[in-house]
């Protein structure tokens, strides 16, 4: 019973880290992302320490950009585990040339992240996203493209593709999209704790997650989750409901 009071006070301090995530894309502003890091990374501690059959707040974990810290308060002892697969992909996307590292952005969200400069062309002297992926998030490392061409009316046909009607316009999709790769992030050290086994070395691995993830696109993207949660703490579930209809 201790491990479930431990996890249920865990999940409630998370929530209220995911809330903040809402709260930044209302405002429109990144001020709240690293209180709400803050306090993913001690709702999942506590977690993590009821799993351990510790005290709740006798260990804090967490993810700094490619390391996973663990700070033993009675001790004073800090120790730090590397994360190979933000390390990768960071680097894959640091030699690119179809992607530009953001320092500022990264600065602010406190994950790696890079602008995508593929697939778009310009309008109105903007770069404007056609088709593709808006955004992709590995360990603590994403990408995400700024602009996106969006058009009133776009509605399903029977056969599974899309038709446009209506007038098209340019949406800037920085804010709300770097937030919905943020709360992946978020998600990715929550299943950290579930892979204690795995972790007793100097790096860090987290199949969890992504066998997590995976599993809920078995009903497909759309149905997912792990996107329904993103999308619901960056806005862009309320933009889909406002701009597509079928």
């Amino acid at each position: 019973m201790q491990g479930v009071w431990k996890g249920a006070v865990g999940g409630a301090v998370i929530y209220s880290g995911k809330e903040l995530i809402k709260v930044s894309s209302v405002k429109n502003t990144y001020a709240y992302v690293w209180p709400a890091r803050l306090l993913n990374s001690i709702g999942s501690s506590m977690i993590y320490n009821g799993l351990n059959n510790d005290k709740i707040f006798s260990n804090l974990y967490f993810q700094f950009y490619c390391t996973y810290i663990r700070y033993n308060f009675k001790n004073n002892d800090l120790t730090l585990k590397i994360d190979p697969i933000t390390i990768g992909y960071a680097a894959y996307l640091m030699i690119d040339r179809n992607y530009i590292f953001n320092l500022k952005n990264t600065l602010q969200l406190g994950s790696f992240m890079f602008e995508n400069i593929t697939d778009t062309s310009v309008v109105d002297g903007k770069k404007v996203l056609h088709v593709g992926t808006t955004g992709l998030t590995l360990g603590n490392s994403f990408f995400a493209k700024k602009y996106r061409l969006m058009i009133y009316n776009m509605y399903k046909q029977p056969d599974g593709t899309y038709a446009f009607t209506g007038e098209k316009y340019i949406k800037n999709m920085s804010l709300e999209t770097n937030l919905h790769e943020i709360v992946h992030t978020l998600q990715y050290e929550q299943c950290i704790p579930m892979n204690y086994f795995l972790n007793k070395g100097i790096f860090l691995w987290n199949p969890a997650f992504y066998t997590l993830y995976f599993s809920g696109n078995i009903r497909g993207y759309d149905n997912n989750p792990f996107e329904k949660t993103a999308n619901f703490y960056s806005k862009s579930y309320y933009d889909n409901l406002r701009y597509i209809s079928r």
